[in-house]
Order: C-alpha cells, then structure tokens, then sequence
C-alpha cells in the first residue's frame, strides 16, 4: 500500500472517513427529529390551552372590579380611622389623608383611573360613597 505525501496512514483503532461521515450525520439527523418533536408537541399541547384565545378584557375587568372597588372602600375606611384616632375628628376631604401620608394619591383614583368615592363627615360618623360611571353615588 502506498501512501501520497502527507497523508495519515490509518490505525487500527481509528475508524474511517466514511464511518465519521455516516455517524456525524446520523447524529445530526436525530437533533433535527427530536427538535421537530419538540415543536410540534408544544404545539398540540398549547392549543389545547387557552394560550391562543383572546382575553375579553371587558369581562375581565368586569370580574375583577368588585373585589377591588371593595378592598379600595375598606382601605379608605381604615385610613380615615386611623385619622380620626389621631386628630379626634374626620378629615374635611379624603384628600388630607393623602397629604398626612395614610393613603397615596391613587388609593383615591384605583381601579377606574378618575375618582370613585364620594365623601361627607359629620361630626362623629362618615359615609363614604361609591360614585359610579354615570356620575349617581351608590353604596358599595
């Protein structure tokens, strides 16, 4: 056997080009089959979900809006308490518990972005209001 200058003699334990050639593209093979596996079960498992479908945001916030509105009132209703206990008499607005640092100023506006709730005092008491959409208070 002859050999041309340069050329690397095979070994007995080495195996041969085409052997190399066969196995790097088997290899190759099988990483593109499993990532195509992978793409498709992801595929058929998240359409099952409702991963693709379109959120109703309305109907969503109509969930959720109670639940807030009422956390909202009671975190008000607390805030004026804690005034009351404070300086022995209600505040004149709700904007003062903003100013003595007892709410932040979108405790007053959360969730609706304008403001919500309607507020009188008396001497002893307060009733504190929900003013709805169309600008008639409701009690929550």
């Amino acid at each position: 056997m002859s050999l041309s200058p340069g050329a690397v003699p095979p070994s007995p334990g080495r195996p041969s080009g085409l052997a190399v050639l066969v196995l790097h593209h088997s290899v190759t093979v099988v990483i593109l089959v499993l990532f195509i596996g992978i793409g498709v079960w992801s595929y058929l498992t998240f359409q099952k979900t409702d991963f693709f479908v379109a959120v109703d945001r309305d109907n969503l916030q109509a969930q959720l809006s109670p639940p807030l509105l009422e956390a909202q009132r009671q975190r008000i209703d607390m805030a004026l308490q804690v005034y009351a206990r404070i300086h022995e008499h209600y505040p004149a607005n709700l904007r003062e518990l903003v100013d003595q640092g007892l709410l932040l100023p979108s405790d007053l506006y959360y969730p609706a972005g304008s403001e919500l709730w309607a507020y009188q005092r008396d001497v002893d008491s307060f009733e504190l209001t929900l003013i709805l959409s169309q600008g008639d208070p409701a009690s929550p």
